[in-house]
């Protein structure tokens, strides 16, 4: 009984390997935390970006005196054609990859006392396929078209991933920018060639 009294006395007052224990419990939740932050920061800066391509592509189209309805990115001939808008809304998305990741629809809608009215709609060649969520854009005055950009993006946590801490975690962003047309009505998309 006293040996074993001993021994336990002798247990408490060990203290060899009591750092060594503790750094490994408490470096690996630090790395995690670490981490975490770093994906939050992305989700953050990515999500603003998503709003700043929403305003470039819905402000393009409605700085336009008329719209080309021409979506591929290999023929942008002209500075009115859909295509350029999506081109210029990448370019502002960057370093995140719309093209291949994410979704944007340009819309020209007229305002209604009960909703609204999709004249046309388009979107551009990308990656994600994504359908219009234009049942949630709030009521507009009534006078006059609208042009909106949505904005889709596949977001993934990059870091926690790649070190399998959550595998295939992502979630879809959404943004919208909502413009009035300055130059002219926008109520019809003009054909493509003509």
């Amino acid at each position: 009984m006293r040996a074993a009294h001993r021994f336990a006395a002798r247990l408490v007052r060990a203290r060899r390997g009591a750092v060594a224990i503790e750094a490994a419990i408490v470096v690996p939740l630090l790395l995690i935390a670490v981490m975490v932050v770093i994906d939050t920061v992305r989700f953050i800066t990515t999500a603003t970006r998503l709003d700043v391509v929403a305003a470039t592509a819905a402000d393009l189209t409605a700085r336009s005196s008329s719209v080309v309805d021409q979506v591929n990115f290999n023929r942008i001939g002209g500075n009115n054609e859909l295509a350029m808008f999506f081109f210029s809304a990448n370019q502002v998305g960057l370093p995140s990859d719309i093209a291949a990741d994410g979704q944007i629809i340009i819309s020209a809608i007229q305002p209604t006392p009960g909703g609204h009215t999709v004249l046309w709609q388009r979107t551009g060649p990308y990656g994600l396929a994504m359908l219009s969520r234009l049942d949630g854009v709030p009521q507009l005055p009534t006078t006059g078209t609208h042009v909106v950009a949505e904005v889709f993006f596949r977001f993934r946590p990059a870091i926690l991933e790649s070190l399998g801490v959550i595998s295939s975690a992502e979630a879809t962003l959404y943004r919208r920018a909502v413009f009035r047309p300055r130059k002219a009505a926008l109520t019809v998309l003009e054909p493509a060639g003509g």
